[in-house]
Formats: C-alpha cells, structure tokens, sequence
C-alpha cells in the first residue's frame, strides 16, 4: 500500500480512506495482541464464549486482509506492465475499494468491544498504537497525499521519519485514541487461564489427547504456553511483518484460538518465501513490491528470530501446511532447535504422515525419548497411525525400545492396545516375542483374545513365543485363549506345541466347558478327564447340554461328585434342566447318591416335584432316609406332599435333621393348619411324638389343637404340660378345650406349677379371673414346689398394681395359711410394704391368740434374727398393720 502511494500518479477513489482505515483497523488489532499475550504471560483469561466471538471477527478480518493484500499486488503489476489505467478502471468499475473500507470499517468496529475489553487488564501503556517504521510511514504518506483534507483519523498519528541514525531513540507509537470504560458485565467477569481453552488443531487431536501416553508430552513438567510478547516501542506486533513470540515457550498444544487467529493475519510475512517459488499454501504470495525507502523482508531465515521461526513452524504443523513445513526445514540451518522433536510428536499425534515425513527427512530423531520416556513410535502405536509407525521405522525407529522403569517398549504397548496391525508390523522389523509386560506377562498371554488375527499367533509362535510360557498370575497361553473361547488359537496353540493337560492355573478342560468345541478339541488332543473330578458337574451347574454329551462320550462318570459334595443329577435337578436330568439317568446316574442331600429330597426342597416318578422309574427309594414329609411340609410343598402320601409314606417317620420332627409336629409349628387336615386324613397320629408332643405344642395354636383333639382318645397320657403352654402362651380358647377335653384345673407339668401359679407369674388376669371364677381353681392350692398363690401374687406385684391380689383374697385365699416356712403376711412384712398389710388386715378378721402365738413363732427376720416386733419397731411403722403387730407381740 505504501509502494502504491509513494508511485501511483493516480490513486483510486476513496483508497487513502482505505488505507486509513486499515490503519485504524490495524492498532484496534495490536490492542486485542497484546491483551492476549498480557493474559497469557499472567495466567489470566476470558470467558470462552467471548473469545469464541472474538476469534470469528479476526477470521473475518483476515480474510478482508488477504483480499487487500492480492488486489494491492495487482495493482502493482499493472503499475509495472503500464495497464494500470486499465485495471484501476475495471477495479472503481466493480467498487471493490468502497467494499473494502467499509467492510473493514464494520470489522473494526465489531474489534472495538474487544479492544475496550482489553484496555481493562492490560496497562495503559502497553495500549499504545504501534511504532515501526511501515506503520508510521504509511500514516506520513497518508497525511502527505491528504494534504489540508486529512482525515481527523490521520491526524491521530504522529509522523516520525523513516530513517534514523542508530544513535537516535526508537521512535514512540503514535498516541492512543482513548477508549471508552468497559462494559459492566466486563468488569465482574471471572477471568480464566487463556491457556485452558482449546485451540482448534487441539480439537482436532480430541480421543487422541485424551491418552495419558500422548498427553504427557505436552503435559508433564512446567507448562510452558507459546505466546505472543507484549510488544515494545521499538518493536510492535506489525513490525516487520510478524509476530513476535517468547523464545522461551515450548511447542505444545496449549496455545488459545485467538493466537491462532492474530498469528493468521500476518503470518505469511513470518515465513520468508518467494512468490514466483510456489511454496505458499495459500492463493497468491504475501510478498509485496514496496519502494526502496520501505523496509524488506529478506528471504534468508537469518532475518526470522529463533522463536518466531519455531512457532511458525509449530503453527505450520498444527493446519498441515506441508509446503510451508518444508520451506521452514529447508530455510533453517539446523533441525536440531530444542522442539522438533515435540513437533514430530504433534504430528503424529494429529495423524500427519506427510508432516512427519518432512521432519524426519529433514533429520528429527524417530528413536528420540520424552522426558516420560517415551519413544515417537509409542505415540505412533498409541494413537493409532500406522503411516507415522511405518515412516519412523524407515528412519530406524526401534519398535523394541523401553527407557526407564515401567516403561514397555512399542510392541508391548501395541499388544496391549491390542493394534495387531502394528504388531505384524513391529514383527517385519525386528522386535521379537521374548518381552514380557511390565507386570510380568508374556506377550503370547495377552494377545490372547478375540480381536487377535490366528494369523498374528502363528506368527508369533514361529518367532519364538513359548506356547506354555505362563504370566505373573499363573496363566498360560491355552488357558487364556479357552477363556476367551478363541477355538482358532487354542488349535494354533496345540499344534504349536501347548501342553493340553498343563494347569494354567487350573486344568484347561475346566475353562473349556463352557466351549463345546474346545472342550472336544482338548479332548481329541490328549486332554485327560481324570485330572477335572467333578467336571460334569460344572458342566451341568453352567446347563451346557453339549459339553455333558462330550464329556459322557468320552467316559465321564456321571456320578463323580464335585469338590466331595455336588452331583451332577443333584445340580440338574437343582437347575430345574429337565433335559439334563433324562440325559444323566439315562446314563447311569444314581438316582440315591446323595450330595448336599439326597435326590428326592432335592425334588421337595427345591419344589421339583415334578422329578420324583423319574427317580423312582430309575430305582430311587423315596422312603430312605426316613423324614421327606417333614421336609415337603417345611418347604410347603404341597404338590410334592401329596404325592408322597399317596406312595405311601408314613406320615409319622420322624426327620432327625430337621429336630425329629415328624410331618404333623412340623406342620403345628409352622402353623400349617391345611397340613395338618392332610396329614391327619392320612393317618398321621396325634400321640406320636416328634420334636415334642403335638397337643402340647398344639396349646398354642387353638384351631389346631381342636382338630388334634377329635382325633385323640387317651388326652391325659399325652397332655403333659399342655394347660401351663396354654397359660404361658396367654391362649384361653386352647385352656377351655384342654379342660373340655377332661384335664384337671390343677394340672402341674412335673409336679413343679399350676395354671394358677403360672397366670399369676405370667400376669395373665383374664387367665387367673377364668380358672377362680370358671373353672373353680382353688385359691390355696399349692404345688409340690411353689408357694401360695396369694404369696405369688404379693411377690410379682408391681406399680401398685393389686388386681391379681383382690382377686384371690375375694375368693377366699388366707393369708394365715402357712406353707414352706411362709405366708401372705410375712411376705409383705419381708418386702416393707404397709399397703399390701393393710389390704390384707382389711380383708381379714384380727389374729387369734394361738394364731397369734404361731405366727410369731414363725415370724423371724431370715436375716439376722429378728423378731416382727423389732422389725416393727425399728421400721417405725404406723398404721394398723403395725397396731395390730405390736399388740399382738
């Protein structure tokens, strides 16, 4: 533009606005600059949708950019050719200058809110317009043109000479347009790391960063973040032409889209190319003809800083731009700058055989070691890109290479990774199948698996792999490809040599049950049943019919017990596999070897009823050992129940296991009232005594024991006990029936309790009410060893709770009445209650003398000897109680 200027005789209409509006647009761009790299430098950030946004309108000024930069060469030419007259018209024809301007006139404006976004963040003074020598005199050739109708915009800048004796300070930028404040939501917006957001060619790498193997190359030790430098006096973003980067920063993939975008917009004239040499990827060459008082770009990378030309180069690697690639390795004196190789590892990683092509035939090292300790071809096999794995093994890369410990070489990690195309690979060139994982696995072993190509086995078994060559946990090879049902690779592994009876950990045949075909395979092959007890067995507990019939034909004993306990008829039966069952029988299995339990039992606890007449057509005998009703009633199956009954069975065999119980005491336990109709229509007896005798435990259950006593004829004989679990289990309706049936009120299990006794201690009230009242029970009765039912009652009172002894003394009980050294009175003088004496004094006549005499005979402290008088006097009672002691004493 300033060749243009400086030559032209006639400029087009509206180009000085054109100009001055690339200016202007030009210092709202170094605003946004050096914001960025100001965030950068301090970890700072913006929010990602406004640098979404920002990163759009700098795409659209680029574009504007590169159409001003191809129509300004054009018009050059036609200055040079002498068409310039022609083309100018043909070019205010179209008014592309007038679209232009005003095209940028909008970019520029939709910059602002970024620049004014800027201006809050970064220093004032870092905001300055930039400074260089092409800016400055573009603004003075401007002005010049201009004349008196300058444009206010141009009078912002100031015009500084082009030329300058070295003594003299660099020129200052002109002096920056003040910006308006930032907006408000601007000034509260949290800030994030500007490195934290993606760059687009990050995007593009997305799964293939997401390995730790490629991510560590970029991600362990200091992050080190390319970036655009804040730019000087001396040296401004557009200085030269490029941006300046830190020679400090590291090639990675943390660089924000926004750098991305600012380095777009001048990034041609970073790279030092011939237009005539056609190695520029875009349209038409950056490079443009300016007058002798401009300065040029050299073509010599000597012109580029180190770090521009490596971020160039990174950049270039990044978009695939593979001639520029080739032109910065062919302009650059030496490969070996510090970053070539993480940018092999960048290419690889982006999947770019051709850029890694380049930077090996342009000397980057294929076996070079990250500081992780990875190789290129780690990357490579990680990835995956076959290309980049085959290109660096031309150049030597060593597929069997591991640095450091916990590092597997690249054919281990494609093994794992299970990328058989790169072991095949690996194999052609030299890496061999004697490498074990880090955690001691075979390579064999762990290639062992479904994805694995047979032919990548054989391969390896041909290349030395040992076929019985176990892991760290014990694992061979055959018993991994059994494992996953590979039958291809379990008859590669044979025919190689596998040992079919190695155990690896356990016997092959077991793995191989749940195969059919590899289970025959083995079998054909020498695999010995002998050394798998008990391998029917799994094969019945898994239901695999075809892996029975094999075993079966190859002589497998069905009735060979698992682990000393499980059958195979008992496992199918459990299962429910009818066909299993048929095939086993018709086979010779036992239809009375027992394993948890025996076969018919299974059928009842396990409700396969259904099972039974199969056993008995093979010889089961349904009545050894006794107690299966027991079994059927406690699994409540009646199915099985009744067809038992009907075979015969008694329903008065008792089932040691189960407490010895028989059918009936087992049904009143469990309280099966329809049982117990069944068993009793099919004579199971009520005298017959199981876990304990039924009509007591039927005490209480009173529907029960009514049926239990219609079908009895002796009761007393086999009634012991049953009034008192009557009583204990607060059950009147059974006691009514019990005393119906002719036992006594005063019936004592053992001789020890009556029911009186028993309701008093159980405080039954409704209980004790019946037998008083009803069932004429005698209030001074007493067993062989209890005591008085009124001492009982006086003993268990609680709370002042006198019911259960109002009721006896209502119902003549005496408190005179001695029995076992005790009466009523004693007792309450031993508990120290005055209340309970009085209620007994109140209810009762006053003593006799000779009463009186023999009750303080027997009134004695059982402690220390004392007399009632003492024990009176010293308790200092009062009341009649303690009147009718003293006087009496």
């Amino acid at each position: 533009m300033l060749a243009f200027l400086s030559s032209s005789k006639r400029e087009p209409f509206h180009f000085r606005q054109l100009a001055n509006e690339f200016l202007e647009t030009g210092r709202v761009l170094y605003a946004v600059s050096a914001g960025l790299s100001e965030s950068t430098d301090h970890g700072n950030g913006f929010p990602r949708d406004v640098l979404a946004e920002l990163a759009k309108k700098i795409r659209s000024v680029h574009s504007d950019f590169v159409l001003l930069h191809q129509k300004l060469n054009k018009f050059l030419d036609g200055e040079h050719k002498g068409g310039f007259r022609k083309f100018t018209h043909r070019w205010l024809a179209d008014g592309e200058v007038e679209r232009l301007r005003r095209s940028l006139g909008k970019h520029r404006e939709a910059l602002g809110t970024s620049a004014v976004m800027f201006k809050w963040p970064v220093a004032e003074q870092k905001l300055d317009s930039p400074g260089n020598s092409g800016y400055t005199a573009l603004s003075a050739a401007i002005r010049n043109k201009s004349g008196a109708e300058s444009t206010p915009a141009c009078h912002s800048f100031v015009c500084n000479p082009l030329l300058r004796s070295p003594a003299m300070a660099p020129p200052s930028g002109p002096p920056s347009i003040p910006l308006p404040p930032p907006p408000g939501p601007l000034i509260d917006m949290p800030l994030s790391p500007i490195s934290s957001l993606r760059s687009s060619s990050e995007e593009t790498l997305g799964a293939t960063m997401s390995s730790p193997l490629a991510r560590s190359t970029f991600s362990v030790g200091p992050r080190r973040h390319a970036r655009i430098s804040a730019m000087s006096s001396s040296t401004g973003a557009f200085a030269h032409g490029r941006v300046h980067v830190d020679s400090s920063c590291n090639v990675g993939l943390d660089d924000g889209p926004i750098e991305d975008m600012i380095h777009d917009v001048d990034l041609e004239k970073i790279l030092p190319m011939d237009r005539d040499n056609g190695l520029s990827d875009t349209s038409s060459s950056y490079s443009s003809h300016v007058g002798a008082d401009t300065p040029q770009s050299s073509s010599s990378t000597t012109s580029l800083g180190v770090p521009i030309a490596k971020n160039a180069l990174k950049t270039a690697i990044e978009r695939n731009k593979h001639r520029r690639i080739e032109h910065l390795l062919s302009h650059s004196g030496s490969v070996d700058d510090g970053l070539d190789d993480t940018n092999l590892r960048i290419a690889i990683c982006r999947q770019d055989p051709e850029s890694v092509r380049l930077l090996l035939q342009f000397g980057a090292d294929a076996n070079s070691v990250d500081e992780d300790g990875f190789t290129p071809l780690h990357f490579a096999t990680e990835v995956p890109c076959l290309k980049a794995a085959k290109l660096l093994l031309k150049h030597g890369a060593d597929p069997t290479r591991a640095v450091g410990p916990g590092i597997e070489s690249p054919m281990v990690t494609a093994i794992k990774e299970k990328e058989f195309n790169f072991v095949e690979l690996y194999l052609r060139h030299g890496a061999t199948m004697d490498a074990v994982l880090a955690n001691g696995d075979p390579l064999l072993v762990k290639a062992m698996n479904r994805a694995t190509p047979a032919g990548l086995v054989t391969q390896m078994l041909k290349d030395g792999a040992d076929p019985n060559g176990k892991n760290a946990e014990g694992v061979s090879p055959l018993v991994a490809a059994i494992q996953a049902g590979c039958l291809d690779l379990v008859s590669i592994l044979l025919e190689a040599g596998a040992d079919p009876n190695l155990p690896g950990p356990q016997h092959p045949l077991w793995p191989s049950t749940y195969w059919p075909d590899i289970l025959q395979l083995l079998l054909a092959k020498g695999a010995s049943h002998k050394n798998t007890p008990g391998i029917l067995e799994l094969a019945a507990s898994i239901n695999n019919l075809a892996s029975i019939s094999i075993l079966l034909a190859a002589g497998v004993s069905p009735n060979t017990k698992k682990d000393a306990t499980y059958t195979p008829l008992c496992s199918a039966i459990r299962d429910n596999r009818a066909d299993i069952v048929r095939m086993l029988l018709a086979n010779g299995a036992d239809p009375n070897l027992a394993a948890s339990e025996h076969p018919a039992f299974k059928c009842v606890t396990h409700d396969r009823a259904h099972f039974l007449p199969q056993l008995v057509a093979a010889g089961g005998d349904i009545r050894k050992p006794k107690g299966i009703l027991v079994a059927a009633v406690a699994c409540d199956n009646k199915e099985a129940l009744v067809w038992l009954l009907d075979q015969g069975i008694s329903p008065n065999d008792r089932y040691e296991e189960d407490e010895g119980h028989t059918a009936l005491t087992r049904a009143i336990q469990d309280d099966r009232i329809k049982y117990v109709d069944i068993l009793l229509a099919n004579g199971a007896s009520a005298a017959t005594r199981g876990k304990d005798w039924p009509i007591l435990m039927a005490a209480e259950h009173p529907l029960i024991l009514a049926k239990l006593l219609k079908h009895s004829t002796d009761i007393k004989s086999i009634s012991s006990g049953s009034m008192e679990a009557a009583v204990a289990a607060d059950q009147l309706h059974s006691l009514k029936l019990l005393l119906e049936a002719g036992l006594s009120v005063e019936e004592q299990s053992d001789g020890a309790l009556t029911p009186l006794t028993i309701a008093i201690q159980e405080r039954r009230l409704e209980i004790v009410h019946y037998l008083l009242d009803e069932a004429g029970a005698d209030p001074n009765h007493t067993g062989h060893d209890e005591d008085l039912p009124i001492v009982t009652a006086i003993r268990h009172c609680k709370n002042r709770d006198y019911r259960y002894i109002n009721a006896l003394l209502d119902k003549g009980a005496d408190v005179n009445k001695m029995h076992q050294s005790r009466n009523a009175i004693l007792q309450a003088v031993e508990l120290g209650d005055t209340d309970i004496l009085d209620l007994l004094i109140q209810k009762t006549t006053p003593l006799a003398e000779e009463a009186a005499d023999s009750f303080h005979a027997a009134l004695v402290d059982p402690g220390d000897g004392r007399s009632a008088r003492a024990l009176v006097r010293d308790g200092n009672w009062g009341g009649q109680a303690a009147m009718l002691l003293l006087e009496t004493t």
